[in-house]
């Protein structure tokens, strides 16, 4: 019997102490958190309104959380809920979750990259206690890059040896920040493989990819050869853009050219044309000379005949 008192007053003992404590923890206040969120598309575009889920669960193990409301909310006039953005619910349960989902779009002028949105829940215990718990979390904005060029062209025929210069007019007519445009050239026989950098180029700006390229011999021989400049590009968000823009010419062989005569030869041809003219006056003057002397001899003899006769 003694036994059996003393079990039942620890057993109270243990209870009395325990019982406090147990309705200390049921008279916890609920707490309302943020347990994950997606957004579909991941990637905001204006004009596209994307699918934001959040997943709200009440961490509290004895109080369920009532009357509360969700308001979604962006300071920098960036983002705007569809069609608005806040939600009521009742109850949500002790260990239980809601799911809110809401669409979003950005406003048509918006810059790329990163924007905090906040949500505010307000609610009450089961004692019409109220709190107000906001977590903040964040949505990336991208923007469509429009990168456009102006038609390039090579000579239409190139000498092996030759230096061509080359030149690419790019456009920035989209509303997001263009990074590392770069143009690479993939022509048989003209520097293949070299590239031209055009750099970083804001909306509406404009830029020139320009470099040299050094015609040479290509595998398949001389005469028409056709190929592609490679234009690669980044936006805001890391994605990456290429354009194949094709390019053609001819390319021909170098004909030697024969090496200019030296000083001295010129001045023995020169000395050899003088000649030529002197020459040709010495047989004339030789010619006129025998000329004068036949006919001065003719008539001595005719003289000397006269004279016997």
């Amino acid at each position: 019997m003694k036994r059996k008192l003393a079990l039942t007053l620890v057993m109270g003992l243990i209870l009395l102490v325990m019982t406090p404590a147990a309705k200390g923890a049921k008279r916890s206040f609920p707490k309302l958190m943020v347990a994950s969120y997606q957004l579909t598309p991941e990637n905001l575009c204006p004009g596209s309104p994307s699918r934001l889920y959040l997943q709200i669960e009440n961490t509290s193990l004895w109080q369920s959380a009532q009357n509360i409301t969700l308001r979604l909310t962006e300071e920098g006039g960036v983002l705007r809920p569809l069609p608005i953005g806040s939600a009521y619910v009742d109850e949500v349960l002790p260990g239980e979750s809601l799911c809110w989902s809401l669409d979003l779009d950005a406003m048509p002028g918006s810059k790329p990259g990163y924007y905090p949105i906040k949500l505010v829940m307000e609610y009450e215990d089961s004692r019409q206690t109220t709190a107000s718990v906001t977590e903040t979390f964040f949505i990336q904005v991208h923007q469509p890059v429009e990168l456009v060029y102006d038609p390039p062209a090579l000579p239409a025929r190139v000498v092996e040896g030759d230096n061509v210069a080359f030149s690419l007019n790019l456009h920035n007519l989209g509303k997001g920040d263009i990074y590392h445009a770069l143009v690479s050239f993939h022509v048989p026989g003209l520097s293949e493989g070299s590239s031209a950098l055009a750099g970083n180029l804001e909306p509406g700006a404009s830029a020139v990819a320009s470099t040299s390229l050094q015609a040479m011999r290509p595998q398949q021989g001389y005469g028409p050869v056709q190929g592609y400049a490679l234009l690669r590009y980044e936006d805001a968000a890391g994605f990456r853009y290429t354009q194949k823009i094709p390019l053609a010419t001819v390319i021909e062989e170098k004909v030697p050219v024969l090496a200019p005569a030296t000083a001295q030869e010129e001045d023995e041809d020169n000395a050899f044309l003088l000649w030529i003219p002197l020459a040709g006056t010495l047989f004339l003057v030789s010619l006129l000379a025998a000329g004068f002397h036949w006919m001065r001899l003719r008539r001595k003899r005719q003289a000397e005949e006269e004279r016997y006769l």
